[in-house]
């Protein structure tokens, strides 16, 4: 089923599988190959720089590895379940607090304040794009 901006909505085929296994298993061979450099970043910046590691090359090719890998969960998954991990994380971050009780109440108004606000957003874009076109 084709969306209004030309996305695949809700299709999970056999080929999308293949794909993101094979993405999946090239991250993890790189990730295998990192694994020393990996430990000498986790001592920090000063201790990584004096053993010789290029930590700002290291941290952008980690951060490579992840987005790539937080993609093909959102290709397989969808969307509205990346949606959720991420307004999670959101309500941690501004409740500054990691326990469970008090950002309970705020997950659930920012989800839905996020996806009222985005679905808003996203159909005045189209509205004002359908009125151009």
């Amino acid at each position: 089923m084709r969306g209004s901006w030309g996305l695949v909505l809700g299709y999970r085929g056999t080929e999308l599988v293949a794909v993101s296994a094979l993405v999946c298993a090239i991250i993890l061979w790189a990730r295998w190959r990192l694994r020393h450099r990996l430990d000498i970043l986790a001592l920090g910046r000063d201790h990584a720089v004096s053993l010789g590691v290029a930590h700002r090359r290291s941290t952008l090719l980690v951060l490579v590895l992840v987005a790539a890998l937080a993609s093909v969960s959102n290709a397989l998954v969808g969307p509205a379940m990346f949606f959720g991990l991420l307004v999670t994380a959101l309500a941690h971050r501004l409740m500054r607090t990691h326990r469970h009780p008090s950002p309970a109440a705020s997950v659930g108004a920012d989800r839905g304040k996020s996806l009222v606000g985005g679905e808003h957003i996203l159909s005045d874009i189209s509205l004002t794009i359908s009125r151009a076109g």
